[in-house]
């Protein structure tokens, strides 16, 4: 279970609603191939189990200033285009795992025009600010009803939904050795979550 739940912050764009809710089973009833369903009401509707969740932060881009004056300045940039993570993977859904709830939108995004910082750096220090997006990751498994009354065999799902805008600010002596970055490249996020989900 995520340590920590997040709903979209005001300052990003929602563009819309959060993903439909899904009913999980107990981690008693996540089955088996052939435990019984009922066709009437359940033929060819379908449960989910998530089996692994995590939250992560891509990262889209990076800012930085190094302050040689003795005063403080702001780190801040207005950013030129848009950015925008969109929910992904082999479902649609909102995300819940057992024993939790996780909350997700289906879209986000850094604007045009928006600005990023300000963020106050000392005297003799360096600033970087990297900007993105926080998400939640997650693998499980997806059983069918059929018609004659048993739940279908497991088939694998995988998908991440952002959950808010997210900066990770990093202050350092003026010379020192940069930082690695944080975060994860946003253009990795699909590849990553196929590799957790094998």
């Amino acid at each position: 279970m995520l340590g920590k739940f997040r709903t979209p912050s005001a300052v990003g764009v929602v563009t819309a609603a959060v993903l439909t809710t899904m009913a999980v089973p107990s981690a008693a009833e996540a089955g088996t191939p052939g435990n019984s369903c009922d066709p009437a009401t359940q033929a060819f509707s379908t449960r989910y189990t998530v089996s692994a969740s995590s939250e992560d932060f891509l990262r889209v881009g990076a800012i930085s200033t190094a302050n040689g004056t003795d005063a403080p300045i702001d780190l801040q940039q207005t950013l030129s285009t848009t950015q925008t993570l969109t929910a992904s993977g082999n479902i649609t859904m909102s995300y819940q795992g057992i024993g939790g709830t996780i909350g997700g939108s289906y879209q986000l995004s850094w604007t045009l025009g928006q600005n990023v910082g300000p963020y106050s750096i000392k005297p003799g220090e360096t600033g970087r600010a990297t900007y993105g997006f926080d998400v939640v990751r997650f693998t499980g498994t997806a059983q069918t009803c059929l018609p004659w009354g048993q739940w279908g065999h497991d088939q694998p799902i995988w998908g991440f939904a952002p959950l808010d805008l997210h900066v990770v600010i990093d202050r350092y002596p003026n010379g020192q050795a940069t930082p690695a970055p944080v975060g994860i490249p946003v253009d990795q996020a699909t590849a990553g979550l196929k590799k957790m989900s094998k």
